[in-house]
């Protein structure tokens, strides 16, 4: 409670304001007009959203770093992302999706009407390049019963997009530390009710520590149609990406020799290297005056080469889904419903690496040693009311239906099939808004949440079907106020909820390529979410702001035994108990400096809680110049992070276990200081193009 009163005193950051800087002159919107978010029904207000909301704008995304989603999604209460290397993230929010090894799971995540999570709940949101986010949107908790009432949430990523009878061109160029260099293009057209913009983005980098090499490629395409009832949208996605893998290291190397990489992945020179693309149509379609029809189709694949220590892993995977939903708004309501298809088909085989014998050349490729393929479907029903007694009180409720079907098909060695699914799992929600004026609202909400396991976590090390593993289930209680103070200056948001979950899933590894899942019988998930947003100074050409986001976690294993093994009462891995991020702004004519703060608190990495990180701050800092000329508009940025070179873990591994006698593996080193320098220019035509 001190360093949520102290947060309070002395935040600094940025707003939730957005900002028009037109030849030297900063016009500023008002805290309170109205802020909206792309839903797959359409656009709605922030402020009539049931439940935990965090909106990232354009503005944010832009004056973020621009390599990575770290910075944006870290500055967001009740998220935190690990970070192992660019190519090796882990997303949590409100503690769901912590023990997932090596990647982010059990929320889900849209770009535009896309569907980035595929068939066993995995999400990549890096893969996209966040050049192209035209802004985002956090729904925290199982609050959305229309994207299927995950534990974590929902981010929803909109595309960028050029408004009416608008041209762009836009070029940017960046260089940093340890051999960054990323430039991009962008270019599009809106004229008489046809849009298209597409871009081409490259992001390359020698990496910190030993075999970190990275590069993107990175292919985007948006385009629309509109005639007098319909209108179609296309969106595509193409990503080239190479990553070599430095993975985790003991405590004794992250806290003498941090450029180190584990030691087998060094010799092996382990490396991902994939293809991936993603495409989607969406046609809309107004029925009458009050019902509107809204379908995508859209389809994805993968193919990836990965070499580790152990193996040497070949997949591909080819997806295909649709969701369809009807919107009805009538005088007082509106109702939704609609559902949700999604399949895939994974392909995976697993060779030696031989790189022992290859005469410190990395990787070579040995014998087959297995061959699966994985039918992996994924269905949800839903629907949605609201209800407006008055101006100021409304209610919302939704369910939604939700079942996820694997099939495993060994060819090799053996030949067998393996099935597993589970019961129709139902998740209701129901809340109300208040808003008594429009500086206040209070909201209040009961829902029920699940996540599935995945297919691994289903089976046991020698690929058996495990019967005995349940999807995670838990019920959230949640309250909210938003309260705007002193002429709309100031903005507080707070949330508190307590979310209790039976059967949370937990990956137990028991051997270098081996991870068991296993249910770990209940864990209550409590906490406390403030965001702060203080506008200090408004003038013609110039503007002050602060603000700060704060998270307090109190996550706990209510009753968890393996073995002997009693962990009641223990803290949950992989979460901190206490995180802030705050920054302040100041815009001075052309000029613009900001300052960021992030403070992360211990975490234990250990079931038994006697492992654990070392809290740290995290100072970050910037200076641009921005300046309008005709048409053209160009930016200066300079950026240095984590300016007093704080030694930190960004990503840890849980439960890590020691094999051959060797210390486990549990800290994958963070960032040391470092540098970028970029530049950006648009050319735009605004409100000139004729209708000829």
């Amino acid at each position: 409670m001190k360093l949520f009163l102290l947060a309070l005193v002395i935040s600094i950051g940025f707003s939730k304001k957005t900002f028009a800087q037109n030849e030297g002159v900063l016009e500023a919107d008002s805290i309170l007009s109205p802020i909206m978010i792309a839903t797959f029904s359409g656009e709605m207000e922030v402020a009539d959203y049931v439940g935990a909301l965090e909106l990232i704008s354009r503005q944010k995304i832009e004056s973020a770093d621009q390599t990575s989603p770290l910075g944006l999604l870290n500055s967001v209460s009740g998220v935190y992302m690990h970070s192992g290397a660019l190519n090796t993230n882990r997303i949590t929010i409100r503690g769901i999706g912590a023990r997932t090894p090596f990647s982010t799971n059990k929320l889900r995540a849209y770009y535009g009407q896309i569907p980035l999570t595929d068939g066993v709940g995995e999400t990549t949101i890096e893969d996209i390049d966040i050049s192209n986010w035209g802004q985002a949107s956090i729904l925290k908790g199982p609050v959305s019963s229309t994207y299927g009432s995950g534990l974590g949430g929902v981010l929803l990523i909109e595309p960028i997009h050029i408004q009416k009878d608008e041209a762009l061109l836009k070029l940017n160029s960046q260089l940093g530390s340890f051999g960054l260099v990323k430039y991009g293009l962008m270019a599009g057209i809106n004229r008489n009710n046809k849009s298209v913009i597409v871009g081409y983005s490259n992001q390359k980098s020698d990496g910190y520590r030993d075999n970190n090499r990275f590069q993107r490629h990175n292919f985007n395409l948006r385009a629309s149609f509109k005639r007098k009832n319909s209108s179609f949208e296309v969106l595509g996605l193409f990503i080239d990406q190479f990553a070599e893998i430095p993975s985790s290291i003991n405590e004794t190397d992250y806290l003498n020799y941090p450029t180190k990489a584990g030691f087998t992945w060094n010799a092996s020179q382990g490396f991902e290297d994939y293809t991936k693309y993603l495409a989607g149509i969406t046609w809309t379609q107004l029925i009458n005056a009050s019902l509107d029809l809204k379908t995508s189709f859209y389809v994805n694949h993968k193919n990836n080469d990965e070499a580790r220590p152990f193996n040497i892993l070949k997949e591909e995977l080819d997806g295909v889904g649709v969701r369809s939903a009807f919107y009805l708004g009538l005088n007082k309501s509106n109702i939704e419903f609609g559902s949700e298809f999604y399949t895939d088909n994974y392909r995976w085989m697993t060779y030696e690496n031989l790189y022992e014998d290859n005469n410190g050349q990395g990787s070579l490729e040995g014998n087959r040693l297995t061959n699966n393929t994985e039918q992996r479907a994924y269905f949800n029903v839903f629907s949605a009311y609201n209800y407006s007694f008055s101006d100021d009180f409304k209610v919302d409720i939704g369910v939604s239906a939700s079942q996820t079907v694997y099939e495993l098909q060994k060819e090799y060695p053996i030949r067998e099939k393996t099935n597993y699914d589970y019961s129709w799992q139902v998740s209701p929600k129901v809340g109300f808004n208040y808003k008594p004026s429009v500086s206040f609202k209070f909201y209040g909400l009961i829902s029920r949440g699940f996540s599935p396991p995945s297919l691994e976590e289903t089976l046991t090390p020698d690929g058996n079907l495990n019967p005995e593993i349940r999807p995670e289930i838990g019920w959230n209680y949640e309250i909210g106020i938003d309260k705007s103070f002193f002429k709309n200056r100031v903005q507080l948001d707070i949330a508190m909820y307590t979310m209790y979950i039976k059967n949370l899933l937990v990956a137990r590894r028991t051997g270098l390529d081996q991870f068991v899942g296993i249910n770990a019988g209940k864990t209550r998930h409590a906490g406390m979410e403030t965001t702060l947003n203080f506008q200090i100074l408004r003038r013609n050409n110039m503007s002050l702001d602060m603000s700060s986001s704060i998270s307090l976690n109190d996550f706990k294993f209510l009753a968890f035994e393996e073995g002997e093994n009693v962990f009641d009462g223990n803290q949950l891995t992989g979460v901190p108990e206490e995180t802030i991020s705050s920054r302040i702004d100041l815009h001075y004519y052309a000029f613009s400096i900001a300052l960021a703060h992030q403070f992360v608190s211990k975490m234990p990495i250990t079931d038994d809680n006697q492992v654990y990180t070392t809290a740290y701050h995290i100072f970050n800092s910037s200076i641009g110049y921005a300046s309008v000329f005709k048409n053209l508009k160009y930016r200066l940025n300079y950026r240095i992070n984590n300016i007093f070179n704080t030694s930190y873990a960004s990503m840890v591994a849980v439960n890590a276990q020691g094999f051959g006698g060797n210390a486990p593996r549990y800290y994958y080193p963070g960032l040391p200081t470092n540098h970028q320098i970029s530049m950006t220019i648009d050319i735009g035509w605004l409100k000139k193009l004729s209708h000829d």
